[in-house]
This record gives structure tokens, C-alpha cells and sequence, in this order.
């Protein structure tokens, strides 16, 4: 029997001693992210739908619970999860790294339909049935399955490996190790809530350095980026992974390898001194996804009076529609969701008149959006420089 250690350590070697080119390259899963959010309204059965390009069929059958995925948002109407694609790829390239070839959907199959290992592992309250959406696992070798979640609590998938289970966060190679929106008064200072200071410590030092130099106001339309301390954003990263209890930490490189890195590799570096996972775009955005009711009204009313906006009676505005005025998607959507203006303050698309070139709306309907922080992290390296790395210590 294996223990922990040497379950992570097979992990590890079975990858980098085997092709683990990615089932789908990168620029397939955006050509059906694309294609998807062109077509996805409902008018057809899902086989009917897929029919419209069977470039994309041929693509997404290869990575199953992928193929799954696009048909329930497609079933229901929405819009598909960001970067959920990518990982049914990972898990996709996992599984045929690991010979494991049959994948059972949660949601199709009731849990005595499960191999009895997996379902003992799931009875032992190691973890819960409902948070899975998908295992993977073989009839040849049952001491190896893989569980993908759908509770991003819980990361995004676990190998079990001889009863050892070993968590898995995915990312892309440019990504980020997580994002929270922040909160401002109205002069544009960043605000700690207790919740932020609760849930992410490891990020006070940098809402601190944004309001001793600078504030909201100033900053709007820019990102505050690339000015932060790198070795205190890796600290960053790092206490993000560990929060997360992951073991480990998969991504892929530039040429679609799959790579399966222990979190602390955040902090090696190459012979020339270069990281294998850099820091860089690491920012507090101005103008986030999530947005709340108006604070900054001093802000507002300056760019209305910039935008020559007329006052109507019921506290309705009539603003002439010029290149600071934009008519936004919503998000994974070609749908309209929002009409913005200055990038900050914006509509719901659905409150907001559109006639004669003019939009119209009430001031009670006027929302801001909430800035964030996040640590990103891209990987630099290539499989190859990663097992020379490894081999050189």
C-alpha cells in the first residue's frame, strides 16, 4: 500500500514520464466557447444544435464531461461557467494519462451505479456525493478514479490513488489565484471589511499601498498594476493554495502540455534566475463584474454634466449617446446586459430606454461596479524546462 507521499509522488512521475499533450489544444476550447456563445439560444435539441458545425462536434466529444456540460447550460439556458471547458480538458488529458476510460455523469447515474471502490470512498464521508459532478475510472485498475467538483469550495477535482486522495486546482496558463471584489467610501478609499480581513489576510498589505498612494477616483478607467512586491505576491498565492488545502496545482504550457506542479514551486527559479510561475498582471481593477447601487453620486453627476445630460420629470435622465456610452453583452452571452457609461457606472439593459440615438433611465437604476484584487500567476516554462529543473536539484 502506498501512503500520501508516495501517492502524490506516483502522481507526479506518471505525468512527466508520459505524453500528456492536452486532448484539445487551447485555441479549440475557445473556437467552441465561440461557437457556443454565438448559438446557444434554444430553438433545437442539443444533437440538432451541434449539428450547425461539426468542426465543434468533433472537438467536444473528445473531452466527456465537457460534452455534458455544454449540453445542461445549453438545456437550460445559460451561459456556460468561465474556464469550465478548460478544465474537462485537463481532467479529459488526466484521464488518458491514467488509462482511466469510462466517465459516469452524477446526474444521470444513481450512486449504487458506481464502481464499488468509488462508492466506498464516498461513503466513508471522505467526501460528499452531491458535490461531485463527474468520476472517472477504469474496470482495469480500481485503486485509481478521478471525482471533478462543481463546488469551487471544494477545488475542482481529486485523483484518488490507493484510497490516498490527492486535491487538483485548475488553471490556466494565465490565470488567477483568486479575485475579491472590494468595497469604497465616497472619496474613493478602499474599504477592509471585516469579511475581506476574515477571508483573505494576505491581501490587506495591498489595498493598504493603493489607498496610501492613490484612490478610486483617480484611478478610474486604469487598472493599478504591476506594482505590487513579487515575493509578497507569491506569499499571496501561496496561502491561497493552502486555504484551499490543494495538493496540487495543474496547468498547461504554451506548446497544450499538461503540467502537475506542487504550490510551493511558486517560489523556484531557473539557472537565469527567471521563476517558473511569474506574478506579472497581478492588479486591483477599477471596474470589476459585480456591481451595487450608486455611492459615488459626486462622480456621477460630473460625468453626466460632461455628457450634456438632460433632467426629466420622476427623476428620469436623458443622456445622447457618444463613445463613452457602451451597450455591453452580459457575460458568456450575446445578449445585451448592461448600457455603461465611463466604464464604472452602469444600466441594467433591461431598465434603460433606447430611442433616437438617446438612452434614458432613472437615476434609482444607476449602479457602480465594485473594483477587485487578485494575484495572478502565469506559468513561463516549458514541460521540458520543468523535468530539467527537477533533474538539476
Amino acid at each position: 500500500m502506498m501512503n500520501r507521499e508516495e501517492a502524490i509522488s506516483f502522481f507526479l512521475d506518471t505525468i512527466y514520464s508520459n505524453d500528456s499533450n492536452l486532448v484539445l489544444t487551447d485555441e479549440e476550447i475557445k473556437r467552441i466557447e465561440k461557437f457556443y456563445k454565438e448559438n446557444h439560444k434554444i430553438d433545437e435539441e442539443y444533437e440538432e444544435y451541434l449539428q450547425k458545425n461539426y468542426e465543434i462536434i468533433g472537438c467536444i466529444e473528445k473531452i466527456r464531461s465537457g460534452n455534458y456540460e455544454l449540453e445542461k447550460q445549453y438545456n437550460s439556458g445559460k451561459s456556460l461557467q468561465r474556464s469550465i471547458l478548460s478544465e474537462c480538458n485537463y481532467i479529459e488529458t488526466l484521464a488518458k494519462i491514467f488509462k482511466l476510460n469510462k466517465c459516469i455523469d452524477f446526474d444521470r447515474s444513481p450512486l449504487n451505479s458506481l464502481p464499488v471502490e468509488c462508492r466506498n470512498f464516498l461513503n466513508s464521508g471522505q467526501q460528499t456525493y452531491s458535490a461531485a459532478r463527474y468520476l472517472f475510472y477504469s474496470t482495469r485498475n480500481p485503486n485509481i478514479f478521478i471525482f471533478q467538483y462543481g463546488n469551487p469550495a471544494e477545488g475542482d477535482a481529486e485523483i484518488i490513488i490507493n484510497n490516498n486522495k490527492i486535491k487538483l486546482e485548475f488553471k490556466k496558463r494565465e490565470a488567477k489565484a483568486g479575485e475579491s471584489d472590494l468595497y469604497y467610501d465616497e472619496h474613493g478609499k478602499l474599504i477592509l471589511t471585516d469579511n475581506f480581513e476574515e477571508k483573505t489576510p494576505e491581501l490587506i498589505k495591498f489595498v493598504e499601498q493603493f489607498n496610501n498612494e492613490t484612490n478610486l477616483i483617480s484611478e478610474i478607467g486604469h487598472n493599478y498594476r504591476d506594482k505590487f512586491d513579487e515575493q509578497e505576491l507569491i506569499d499571496a498565492a501561496l496561502c491561497y493554495f493552502s486555504r484551499k488545502n490543494i495538493d496540487i496545482y495543474v496547468s498547461a504550457t504554451k506548446e497544450n502540455e499538461l503540467i502537475a506542479l506542487e504550490p510551493d514551486i511558486l517560489n523556484a527559479h531557473l539557472n537565469d534566475g527567471s521563476r517558473i510561475v511569474s506574478t506579472r498582471g497581478s492588479e486591483i481593477r477599477t471596474t470589476g463584474r459585480n456591481g451595487k447601487q450608486l455611492v459615488l453620486d459626486g462622480l456621477f453627476n460630473k460625468i453626466m454634466k460632461e455628457f450634456d445630460a438632460e433632467y426629466l420629470p420622476d427623476e428620469m435622465i436623458k443622456v445622447k449617446m457618444n463613445p463613452n456610452i457602451e451597450i455591453k453583452n452580459s457575460s458568456g452571452s450575446s445578449e445585451p446586459g448592461r448600457v455603461k457609461f465611463n466604464k464604472f457606472f452602469y444600466v441594467k439593459y433591461e431598465k434603460a430606454i433606447l430611442e433616437n440615438d438617446y438612452v434614458i433611465f432613472k437615476r434609482k437604476d444607476v449602479n457602480q461596479l465594485n473594483p477587485t484584487i487578485s494575484v495572478h500567476i502565469t506559468l513561463d516554462v516549458s514541460k521540458k524546462e520543468i523535468i530539467d529543473y527537477f533533474n538539476n536539484l
